[in-house]
């Protein structure tokens, strides 16, 4: 995915084991900073994922996805997963997540709480996916 993308996008968790197929897919993602009278996006984009890509969350969510974050705690029910997440870097966050899923389509929610210049925050992000077709 294109480094041009909000760091949330990146946070979607591994989805390889949900049988996702390859092909072109449009990810959606909204962010809402707590306190903000409006939220960030709708941003599109699409992205060609291939058979490859798909089977490894890394290629699927790009290489910036584990950068400094771990997916903990992550339960799979065959068509939704849910995580918690940890993050380190220049901005420490944690937080958790829900995503439901099909072969062809997902849909994200996402929450990080974090601080930055000695004030905490809160964003909350949902993020949608789905296949077009073929590359």
């Amino acid at each position: 995915m294109r480094k041009s993308l909000p760091l949330l996008l990146l946070l979607v968790p591994a989805l390889a084991c949900a049988g996702i197929q390859p092909g072109n897919w449009e990810m959606t993602i909204t962010t809402q900073f707590a306190g903000a009278p409006n939220a960030m996006g709708p941003v599109k984009q699409t992205q060609c994922f291939s058979a490859k890509d798909a089977r490894d969350p890394h290629k699927f969510l790009g290489s910036a996805a584990t950068q400094g974050c771990q997916f903990q705690n992550q339960r799979d029910t065959g068509s939704e997963l849910s995580f918690e997440l940890k993050c380190s870097g220049q901005i420490q966050m944690t937080g958790f997540g829900k995503t439901s899923y099909t072969s062809t389509s997902m849909q994200s929610d996402i929450e990080l709480h974090g601080a930055a210049a000695g004030r905490n925050f809160t964003t909350r992000s949902h993020v949608t996916g789905r296949r077009l077709g073929g590359c």
